[in-house]
């Protein structure tokens, strides 16, 4: 990427992530951050994508940056944060998920193509509460392996995730994160104040993934499927009350989604 690319975008993150990043330290900033700006914008390629994970595993200054990118442009997260799902890298926050959809198809997509189609069961769920014909399935990474995770797949502290939906017709889907006190933080949509739209399809990905960390306690991923647009706000209550009431070894209560026509809980710990 040359300067002169990278100067004629108007207004863009770039500006603001070098401006900012230069106003708190007074220094000079690392030159791959014009590169890893590309990335955090959607921009970049996938080789380029690659390069930037790989840079920020290493420099502590692009880590800073996209932390201060990342409080200038995302909703503040709740108080506390769930403890299983944490991030998606080790630099972004689980609230604050919204980099690069083309990361985790470069992790998972042709894998996923592989896996799905096998013989194994790609569904890891625990209890479908309602409904039928939508589901989800969860990819895994650990280290070079790449699986399609099972019911009894333990998922350990490092495991990278990925998020697929399959949907018999076009409609709504609300993926939250949720922990035995309640707490809930969203992975599809990462904004807005109802379920996020989508179409019809098989084993589509979603764009944001998490990585797994060490933590107490029942923890759950909860997708919602419906036919309109739901308050995410009343899901997330509905949700955080049904955690609190589960049952012994993280047995996940009955509970009636009004409006869903499809509910689907998976059990991470």
């Amino acid at each position: 990427m040359t300067a002169t690319n990278f100067e004629t975008l108007e207004e863009t993150r770039q500006d603001q992530l070098i401006a900012a990043r230069l106003k708190r330290r007074h220094e000079r900033h690392c030159p791959e951050l014009e590169d890893l700006a590309l990335v955090y914008d959607g921009k970049a390629l996938p080789e380029e994508i690659v390069a930037a994970a790989q840079h920020l595993q290493e420099c502590s200054d692009c880590v800073a940056a996209v932390h201060l990118l990342r409080s200038m442009d995302a909703p503040a997260a709740p108080a506390r944060a769930p403890t299983r799902i944490g991030q998606k890298w080790p630099w972004l926050n689980m609230q604050r998920l919204a980099f690069a959809a083309t990361g985790l198809l470069l992790l998972f997509g042709t894998t996923w193509v592989a896996l799905q189609s096998s013989s194994v069961n790609p569904i890891r769920s625990t209890l479908v509460s309602k409904g039928g014909g939508d589901s989800i399935a969860i990819a895994v990474r650990r280290g070079e392996e790449r699986f399609v995770a099972q019911p009894t797949t333990p998922l350990f502290e490092g495991d990278l995730l990925g998020f697929f939906y399959s949907a018999v017709e076009p409609g709504y889907l609300l993926l939250l994160n949720v922990d035995e006190e309640g707490s809930s933080s969203r992975v599809f949509p990462v904004r807005g104040v109802v379920s996020g739209e989508i179409e019809a399809g098989q084993n589509v990905n979603l764009p944001d993934g998490g990585i797994m960390r060490a933590g107490p306690g029942c923890e759950w991923l909860v997708a919602v499927f419906s036919q309109q647009p739901l308050p995410i706000k009343s899901v997330e209550e509905l949700v955080g009350s049904a955690a609190q009431d589960s049952g012994p070894e993280c047995q996940w209560p009955m509970v009636a989604f009004t409006g869903a026509r499809t509910v689907s809980v998976f059990r991470l710990q």
